[in-house]
């Protein structure tokens, strides 16, 4: 998933925000990001925090490309369910491993984590871009 940013630049919440995860349910209860396949633990509310990425490159976050895109070194969550489910039905269509495992989970952006906005690339419903956030760290709640 390939975040475009708003502008380029991280922000601390001031609040807790709600976003959605979508993830591939593993058959031990883990969760799998589709496209990174990083590994998230079924454990709600843990914050899931950077050290997932498994040595990324983005103590700095300089992690924005010249052109706004960000292709690794957060984790990408989507601000609306109704986008999150949008995903999941292309996940389901169009990647066949995936067809009966993807589930979408309901996350915090804790308030006092760094996070950036901006839409995600490949995606665009009812003509309209589709709005995401980009975090190091963030609360599973539950499976929606």
């Amino acid at each position: 998933m390939c975040l475009l940013t708003k502008n380029n630049k991280f922000t601390t919440a001031n609040e807790d925000i709600v976003a959605y995860k979508v993830v591939a349910k593993k058959e031990n209860g883990f969760y799998i990001t589709p496209y990174r396949e990083y590994v998230i633990p079924p454990v709600f509310g843990t914050e899931i925090k950077e050290k997932f990425f498994d040595g990324e490159p983005d103590k700095n976050e300089n992690i924005i490309s010249s052109t706004g895109e960000i292709r690794c070194g957060v984790f990408h969550l989507f601000q609306r369910l109704a986008q999150a489910y949008a995903e999941a039905i292309w996940l389901k269509t169009q990647r066949e491993y995936y067809k009966d495992k993807i589930v979408i989970l309901r996350c915090i952006i804790p308030k006092g984590a760094r996070y950036i906005e901006g839409t995600y690339k490949q995606v665009f419903v009812e003509n309209k871009p589709v709005w995401c956030y980009g975090t190091k760290n963030f609360i599973v709640e539950e499976e929606v």
